[in-house]
């Protein structure tokens, strides 16, 4: 954040037929996240499964749910959903955070846009302003423009028994990985990529169709006209093809003459 704080976004989903071992488990992760350092803003949003809490009075009939209740008093939780998640009427999906001042516009839509479900989407705003964090450009292997030929070479010609002669099993694989990343780098081209989430293969194609995705996606929501939804599913079904394609081409072309399905 802007005053050199963090924030903490977390999210949770708890089995219904778990009990003390798994309220243990909770409790000890929310202590954890609640007391690191510089952490001034928590938030915990998901399916905890606890669904006879009156929200109202902070009680509960069930002794387990009552723990959690304590749970969330013991960390200064607030939960801030007040109307049902579920399709049976409870309130299943929580909101917990130990900065309820900061959280506005909170929606339960019992029409679900993105998937189908039993459970509501909920949205939320957080009304603080953090620092963008700078890209940091980071280098990758391109296996895709490989020499593998020239790799199956030179590891051909290479002794492995005297590389590796001698008593000492780490020695040795210390020194035939040292003489087996030498081969790598000379013959595998680095690519350097500039953002942190963006994988190698993210490519220009990739971000023109997510952006068709987006925008079929909230022309839905705007509208919600059945034409509009199919079209957006559609985008949604091509556009994840296209990431699966991109994954498989990064490590294999058919029309590229190294491959990396080549052994070596």
């Amino acid at each position: 954040l802007n005053d050199n704080s963090k924030i903490i976004i977390a999210t949770c989903y708890r089995v219904g037929t778990l009990a003390a071992n798994n309220l243990n488990e909770v409790s000890k992760t929310i202590k954890t996240l609640t007391r690191k350092r510089n952490v001034k803003h928590f938030y915990l949003i998901g399916d905890f499964n606890l669904p006879n809490i009156n929200w109202c009075t902070h009680t509960s009939n069930v002794s387990l749910e009552q723990d959690f209740l304590n749970v969330f008093a013991d960390n200064a939780l607030v939960q801030c959903i007040n109307t049902p998640t579920h399709c049976r009427g409870n309130i299943l999906d929580f909101l917990l955070t130990t900065s309820e001042r900061f959280v506005d516009n909170i929606k339960v839509d019992k029409d679900s846009l993105v998937c189908k479900s039993d459970h509501f989407p909920i949205t939320f705003d957080i009304k603080l302003k953090c620092c963008r964090k700078k890209a940091t450009r980071r280098k990758f292997f391109n296996y895709k423009k490989a020499n593998w030929d020239r790799l199956n070479s030179e590891l051909s010609r290479v002794d492995w028994n005297s590389v590796i002669d001698c008593s000492d099993s780490e020695a040795a694989w210390a020194t035939f990985s040292e003489k087996l990343q030498e081969h790598i780098n000379r013959n595998i081209p680095m690519v350097t990529v500039k953002s942190e989430f963006q994988p190698v293969w993210f490519d220009s194609e990739c971000h023109r169709k997510c952006k068709e995705k987006e925008k079929l996606h909230k022309k839905y929501k705007q509208s919600k006209l059945l034409a509009d939804g199919l079209k957006f599913a559609s985008a949604r079904k091509e556009f994840k093809s296209l990431m699966r394609q991109k994954m498989r081409d990064n490590l294999y072309d058919s029309n590229d003459a190294n491959l990396i399905s080549k052994k070596f």
